[in-house]
């Protein structure tokens, strides 16, 4: 008798912010909110926060009106990312199929898998909990759509099993946007013609549904249905660049400040690439004006590093060959992207290269140990005079 197919969803509960309560237990149960500077948006918010209205990606100029008392924090580079290497590694104790949808969700086909699938995953929910400070909504059922819509059934903290055979009627009594393929335009024409319910969409004729949609029926009615039947992609593409940007709170037009910003972007993603053992030829850097207007200007070299030393040295350069116009900069942005394999080069080149990546990849362990800058590089120091 063939397996019964169970499909688990994850999604860890305001991920960003979490992962900042987590790492600071002063911030639980309060107000907090990950996000840019008053000029840019909320990325992720705590549920006491959205209690509040705080939502994403909301504008923080309007967030902080909405919610003074909301404590506004630029993030953790880096740390959102450890912590979801973690979660997977969890999951992968569980299940080798796992597809991975974004930093902090992703589907595990636990078909193959002994034990029970419930069990299964309250024991993957509470390792992530107990050993992460970190909440997960889980939903579990037959396919990959069913167990989406469960896990963000009942956030946060949600463990919803769809049982086989009640995927419809789980599905039934929840919004037709609940669905995949209807979009604003779709509702409103489903809407125009009495369908607010999925159960609606469940009553009628396929011929009459038809009719009314068009050529997306199908795919609609199907998951209205809640029969799905997508495989769990192990396979994802390699990220293929590694990027970050910030918007200033006041335009800037001093050079050396923008030049500084950079290298300490820098040096945040070359960290990352270290931790991921990868190495990367190309630096990209991006500027927008006040006005918006924006340029994009890049750089490869001969060959792929993760050393500062090898990208410090473009940054400037490019910064005056993008930068043309005497006005202040509303925001800068740098990504490093076209990864590959070091190439083999005489020992000389070779023994100096590992020592500055054995002390770099030091730095780095001294940093996340102190959950702050243990050991700060000159592009983290002030110029004199300024606070």
């Amino acid at each position: 008798m063939p397996r019964k197919r169970w499909i688990a969803h994850f999604d860890a509960d305001a991920f960003f912010a979490s992962v900042e309560q987590a790492l600071d237990p002063s911030l639980k149960g309060k107000l907090v909110a990950v996000g840019g500077t008053t000029r840019g948006i909320i990325s992720s918010a705590s549920y006491e926060a959205r209690a509040r209205g705080v939502r994403t990606p909301m504008p923080t100029v309007s967030a902080l009106k909405i919610c003074p008392e909301l404590i506004l924090i630029n993030s953790s580079h880096g740390r959102y990312g450890e912590f979801s290497r973690k979660i997977f590694s969890f999951a992968e104790d569980i299940t080798p199929y796992i597809e991975r949808t974004s930093i902090d969700e992703g589907y595990l086909d636990l078909t193959p898998c002994r034990g029970d699938p419930v069990e299964l995953m309250r024991g993957f929910s509470e390792r992530v909990t107990r050993e992460l400070d970190v909440t997960l909504s889980v939903g579990l059922a037959s396919n990959k759509l069913v167990s989406a819509v469960a896990s963000k059934w009942k956030k946060p903290r949600g463990f919803t099993v769809v049982e086989h055979g009640k995927e419809a009627e789980f599905l039934a009594p929840l919004p037709i946007s609940t669905l995949p393929f209807i979009g604003p335009k779709t509702q409103k024409t489903l809407n125009a013609e009495g369908f607010f319910k999925i159960a609606d969409i469940q009553r009628i004729s396929k011929g009459a549904f038809e009719k009314i949609v068009g050529e997306a029926w199908g795919d609609i009615y199907e998951n209205a249905c809640g029969r799905d039947d997508r495989e769990v992609h192990t396979e994802r593409d390699e990220a293929k660049s590694v990027s970050e940007q910030e918007t200033f709170e006041r335009d800037v037009g001093d050079f050396s400040r923008v030049a500084g910003t950079l290298k300490q972007m820098l040096d945040r993603l070359l960290t990352q690439l270290r931790e991921s053992d990868t190495r990367a030829r190309t630096l990209t850097l991006r500027i927008r004006y006040g006005d918006w207007e924006q340029h994009t200007v890049s750089k490869t070299i001969s060959q792929p590093s993760d050393l500062e030393q090898d990208f410090y040295p473009l940054v400037e350069p490019l910064l005056r060959q993008a930068w043309t116009r005497k006005k202040p900069l509303r925001l800068v942005g740098a990504r490093l992207s076209n990864f590959g394999e070091a190439a083999v080069q005489g020992d000389l080149f070779a023994q100096g290269d590992e020592r500055l990546r054995t002390l770099a990849k030091t730095a780095d362990a001294l940093n996340r140990a102190k959950n702050q800058p243990a050991v700060l590089r000159a592009s983290h120091l002030k110029p004199p005079g300024e606070k």
